[in-house]
């Protein structure tokens, strides 16, 4: 059974925004899928701030939280990435071939 990323032993969603990259509040690394799941969170951040910005473009802070939601997304896809692999096509790196998805995606276990 995989460990929930709420459990004693991972770094769950309210650990997990303290720190950027791929390490948890309590200074562990976070596992495959505690990445996976947190790069899903802050990508789902990111875009949901870039919607509200669409109707409030003068509110400061929201783009000051849309800024911090991107810089972790970033920092956690790069972490990912040099762990273990590529994370979606949008790889940050040039492909040298169509290759990214030969392998299981990562919610299918694989990577």
């Amino acid at each position: 059974m995989m460990n929930q990323p709420n459990r004693m032993n991972g770094c769950g969603p309210s650990m997990m925004p303290q720190m950027p990259g791929a390490h948890c509040a309590n200074g562990s690394q976070m596992n495959q899928r505690e990445l996976f799941d947190w790069i899903a969170m802050l990508g789902f951040c990111s875009f949901d701030m870039l919607l509200y910005m669409d109707t409030h473009p003068n509110d400061q802070e929201a783009l000051d939280y849309f800024n911090q939601c991107t810089e972790l997304y970033n920092a956690a896809k790069k972490s990912y990435e040099e762990r273990f692999g590529q994370v979606n096509a949008f790889s940050s790196g040039p492909l040298s071939a169509w290759n990214w998805n030969a392998e299981p995606m990562p919610w299918e276990g694989g990577r």
